[in-house]
């Protein structure tokens, strides 16, 4: 007889990426309010380009340093 927490480890994890990728994005943006960086309008239409899955990390780098140049 399986007890409690056999079934729990049968179950498979189901992880929602775009709510991962919000949460980062969010803690990114706090983190630059406080130390008095504000993410433009533009900036944010990018991450929730990223954060739906139709644009990669490195894709909106490599827009950023096109539109911006290397730091």
């Amino acid at each position: 007889m399986k007890n409690f927490t056999d079934g729990l480890m049968d179950s498979p994890v189901i992880r929602d990426e775009t709510a991962e990728r919000s949460a980062a994005f969010r803690a990114a943006n706090a983190s630059l309010a406080l130390e008095g960086l504000i993410v433009d309008s533009h900036q944010l239409a990018r991450q929730e380009e990223v954060i739906q899955g139709r644009l990669t990390t490195e894709q909106a780098i490599t827009q950023c340093v096109i539109e911006y140049g290397k730091p």
